[in-house]
C-alpha cells in the first residue's frame, strides 16, 4: 500500500500493475496473518484477499510478478503448491460468505491459529 491508500484502492492498483488487469472487487474472502519464518527475522504481515471479478485487460506479468494468465480451477489447484497460498485459492473460490482468518509461520508451514467466521 502506498500512504493514503485504502485496501482496495492499493488492490486495484497492484492487480493493474501486476497483470495489466482491471477488477471489481468484491467481498472479502480471508485474513491470514503471516508470523514470519522460524529460522530467520521475517517481519510479520497481515495479508486481506478479496474476491475479485475481472473487467477488462489481457494478462500479463509485471515487474513483481513471475507470470500472469487464466486458468481453470483444476489448474490453479494443481499449480499452486504451497500451504498458505493453497488455503488463500480455496478461500477465493469458496461458495459460502464469511472470511475464514489464519495465523500460519512458513518454513517450515506450520498453522498456528484458524478461526472460521461461518
Amino acid at each position: 500500500m502506498e500512504h493514503g491508500e485504502d485496501l482496495v484502492t492499493a488492490l486495484k492498483r497492484e492487480v493493474s500493475e501486476e497483470s495489466n488487469c482491471e477488477i471489481e472487487v468484491g467481498g472479502l474472502a480471508s485474513v491470514c496473518s503471516n508470523l514470519g519464518r522460524r529460522v530467520e527475522d521475517v517481519p510479520e504481515q497481515v495479508h486481506f484477499m478479496f474476491k475479485c471479478s475481472w473487467l477488462r485487460g489481457e494478462p500479463r506479468a509485471g515487474e513483481e510478478c513471475v507470470d500472469a494468465g487464466w486458468f481453470s480451477v483444476r489448474e490453479s489447484l494443481r499449480l499452486v503448491t504451497a500451504p498458505q497460498q493453497k488455503d488463500k485459492l480455496l478461500d477465493a473460490l469458496a461458495e459460502e460468505s464469511g472470511a475464514p482468518y489464519r495465523a500460519f509461520r512458513t518454513r517450515p508451514y506450520e498453522l498456528v491459529l484458524e478461526l472460521n467466521s461461518g
